[in-house]
C-alpha cells in the first residue's frame, strides 16, 4: 500500500488517514450519503459498549418478498440518524445561547447570545422593518442595531434584557478540517449536523450584472454602446444610444456614478433604471444577472480541495440571500436553512467554532469563525 500520508485506509469499518487520528467510524450509508458517528462517542461509551449495552433506537420491522416464499418479515436495524440523539444532548445545552430574530413580527434568522445583558450576533442581510428578539423565557424585546459589518455579513444587535446565557466559544484559532459542527435551535431542537470541510476560506464577491457596455470615458454621460444578447439589459428593453440618467431614483449623470451603484447590487437584484431615449425620458425595470457562476469548494478524497462553479438554481434546496463576499469563513457540511442563520456552531467540546453565516448553493453552509466575531465585539 502507498505510503503517501494523504492515502484513506479503510479497516474494521474506521475511516483514518496514515499519520492523521481517527475521527469517527463508518455507521451507516446509500452509494450517495454516509453517515459516521463521531470517535469521541465510542470514548465517552466505552464501557457501556464494552459491556453489551445498547441505546439509542428501536428495531423496525421491514417486508421483503422471495419467489417461492412469498412475504416475510424481519428486523431492520436502527436507521443511522438515530445516532444524532448521541449529539442532541449538546444541542439541547446550547439552546440557552439561541433566539430567534423576527422582523415585522415574522422570524426571518436565528441570533447567538453574545453577553448577559442582551448583545447578540445574527445575519445582518436578513434584518428588515421592526427587530426583535424572542428570547427563551418567551419575552420579545425590540432590538436596535448597535453595529453592521458588512463584509461579514454581521449584525451585532442589543436587546434590554439580563440574565441571558453567552455562548463559550472554542479556544482553537480555527475550525479544523474533520471537526465535527452541531447546529443548535432555539428550543434545545438539533438543526443540522455536519464536519468541517474546509477550515479557511474567502468567498469572493459576485457583482450583479446588467449586460450593457459604456464608453472608456467615466466622466462621460450613460451613454450604452451596446447590449450583450440575452443579458438582463436586452430583456428589460434597453438599446444602444440610450441614457441611464438614474438608478433606483438616484441621478446618475456619469458612467462611474452607474458603475458605483451597480458595484453594490448582487445578482438578482430588481433595479429601476431612468433611460433617456432621444427626446423621451422612460423607466425600465432590470433583474440583475450572474457573471459566470459562484464559486463554492468542494473536498476531494485524495485531500484538500478544489474550486467548482454552481451555475444559478444548480442547488436542490433553498440558498440564503447572501452567499459571497466574505473575506473569511469555514465550510461545513450541516444542511440547515437559510432561516437557521445566525446560531451557534457547536464542537463536541459543547463550544462554539463560530456562528451560521450562510447557506450557499449546494450541499454546505458557511460559518463565521469565532475569532473573527470576537476581534469585531471587542471593537
Amino acid at each position: 500500500m502507498p505510503g503517501s500520508s494523504t492515502t484513506l485506509l479503510r479497516w474494521s469499518n474506521v475511516e483514518l488517514q496514515l499519520g492523521r487520528t481517527v475521527i469517527g467510524v463508518n455507521s451507516y450509508g446509500f452509494p450517495n450519503r454516509v453517515w459516521h458517528v463521531p470517535v469521541e462517542t465510542y470514548r465517552d461509551h466505552w464501557e457501556r459498549l464494552l459491556g453489551g449495552d445498547r441505546w439509542g433506537g428501536t428495531p423496525r420491522i421491514v417486508h421483503t418478498f422471495k419467489l417461492g416464499q412469498g412475504m416475510q418479515a424481519r428486523p431492520m436495524p436502527a436507521r443511522a440518524d438515530r445516532g444524532r440523539d448521541l449529539v442532541r444532548p449538546l444541542a439541547k445545552k446550547a439552546a440557552a445561547s439561541v433566539v430567534r430574530i423576527l422582523c415585522d413580527g415574522k422570524q426571518t434568522c436565528l441570533g447567538t447570545v453574545l453577553t448577559k445583558d442582551g448583545l447578540i450576533a445574527t445575519k445582518a442581510s436578513e434584518l428588515t422593518g421592526k427587530i426583535t428578539c424572542r428570547l427563551d423565557g418567551g419575552e420579545e424585546p425590540e432590538a436596535r442595531r448597535v453595529r453592521v459589518l458588512e463584509k461579514h455579513d454581521l449584525a451585532l444587535l442589543q436587546v434590554e434584557s439580563e440574565g441571558l446565557v453567552p455562548v463559550r466559544w472554542a479556544e482553537c484559532e480555527r475550525a479544523e478540517i474533520g471537526r465535527w459542527v452541531v447546529v443548535p435551535g432555539p428550543a434545545g431542537e438539533l438543526l443540522g449536523v455536519g464536519v468541517v470541510g474546509v477550515e479557511r476560506l474567502a468567498a469572493p464577491l459576485q457583482i450583479g450584472a446588467l449586460g450593457a457596455q459604456f464608453g472608456a470615458d467615466v466622466t462621460a454621460a450613460a451613454r450604452i454602446e451596446a447590449v450583450a444578447a440575452r443579458s438582463p439589459a436586452t430583456q428589460s428593453g434597453l438599446q444602444p444610444g440610450d441614457v441611464i440618467t438614474a438608478v433606483d431614483g438616484k441621478k446618475t449623470p456619469a458612467i462611474r456614478d452607474v458603475l458605483r451603484e451597480l458595484s453594490g447590487r448582487p445578482p438578482d437584484s430588481q433595479i429601476t433604471l431612468r433611460v433617456g431615449r432621444g427626446e423621451e425620458s422612460l423607466e425600465r425595470e432590470v433583474r440583475l444577472g450572474q457573471v459566470g457562476g459562484r464559486r463554492a469548494v468542494r473536498v476531494v478524497p485524495q485531500g484538500g480541495a478544489q474550486i467548482v462553479i454552481m451555475r444559478p438554481g444548480s442547488g436542490r434546496s433553498p440558498a440564503s440571500k447572501r452567499q459571497d463576499g466574505f473575506p473569511e469563513v469555514f465550510q461545513h457540511e450541516a444542511r440547515i436553512r437559510p432561516s437557521d442563520c445566525g446560531t451557534p456552531l457547536i464542537g463536541l467540546d459543547g463550544r462554539a467554532l463560530g456562528i451560521s453565516i450562510s447557506r450557499i448553493s449546494g450541499p454546505a453552509s458557511y460559518g463565521l469563525p469565532a475569532g473573527v466575531i470576537a476581534a469585531e465585539v471587542a471593537k
